[in-house]
């Protein structure tokens, strides 16, 4: 997998941009951090688009407004001292690019990368450890949430609030009697991966779409969620890949079932 740094973003100029182009929000989970300078005024930030230091930055932003498919990132850890992992990647026709923040900084490095290496992309930018050593783990803090939980309060502002780890996996009890119970202080990180083939409607998750959740566990090893939350299962870096993988498949083939790409 080959990628070109088309070079490196302030969250102030991109959150101007995507104003003047309409958008209400950053895309996801881009964010900017506390104590940022003031923005630039958007006269400026479009003239330096037009023709200044941010016309590098135009197949990116005509890409992202416009994409097939957009996927969405963020890693959560559980030591406060480590920043969020916050990557953003949007494709079209022969046009690819990932976009990663700067770990607790408001700078954002934009890369161009073929489209089909978008997975490996977000599956190599989560740092993976390798694959965990028991066939089936339940995590008893993150138990009857995900879905359930989302129906009755209406979504998930915990986590997009920056409260870490308010995030729970529903399990029903014959999966927690055949899986491995970890203990919630042995989640080092914990990930959530998005696809989507629609512009976002508000930031954050869309708790109500298809999602996968991926942890990893001190002293062992990586594990996803099945699709059903029940229990999590050793993840490779090739797991953790196609399943991404097949996010983006699905909305793909929706695009093309509606005929909108």
């Amino acid at each position: 997998m080959s990628r070109r740094l088309v070079g490196t973003i302030d969250l102030a100029d991109l959150d101007t941009l995507c104003e003047l182009r309409g958008a209400e929000f950053l895309p996801y989970p881009l964010m900017r951090e506390g104590g940022s300078p003031g923005p630039e005024a958007p006269s400026s930030v479009a003239a330096r688009f037009d023709d200044g230091d941010l016309r590098v930055f135009r197949g990116w932003i005509e890409t992202q407004a416009n994409a097939d498919v957009w996927v969405e990132c963020r890693v959560l850890y559980r030591d406060d001292d480590i920043p969020d992992t916050r990557l953003s990647a949007c494709r079209s026709t022969g046009l690819g690019f990932l976009a990663a923040q700067q770990p607790g900084q408001n700078l954002v490095d934009v890369y161009e990368l073929s489209p089909p290496d978008i997975a490996a992309a977000i599956a190599d930018g989560m740092r993976p450890s390798g694959p965990g050593s028991h066939p089936h783990v339940v995590i008893p803090k993150y138990v009857n949430y995900f879905r359930e939980s989302a129906a009755e309060s209406g979504g998930f502002d915990d986590l997009d609030d920056e409260d870490d780890y308010d995030v729970i996996v529903r399990a029903d009890r014959p999966a927690l009697e055949q899986a491995a119970t970890v203990r919630d202080a042995d989640v080092l990180a914990l990930a959530t991966v998005q696809s989507r083939c629609e512009p976002a409607r508000a930031w954050g998750v869309d708790w109500a779409k298809d999602f996968l959740v991926w942890v990893q566990l001190d002293g062992d090893g990586d594990y996803i969620y099945d699709a059903d939350f029940q229990h999590a299962v050793p993840a490779t870096h090739e797991t953790l890949r196609n399943r991404i993988e097949a996010l983006i498949e699905a909305d793909l083939a929706e695009s093309r079932r509606r005929g909108t790409r």
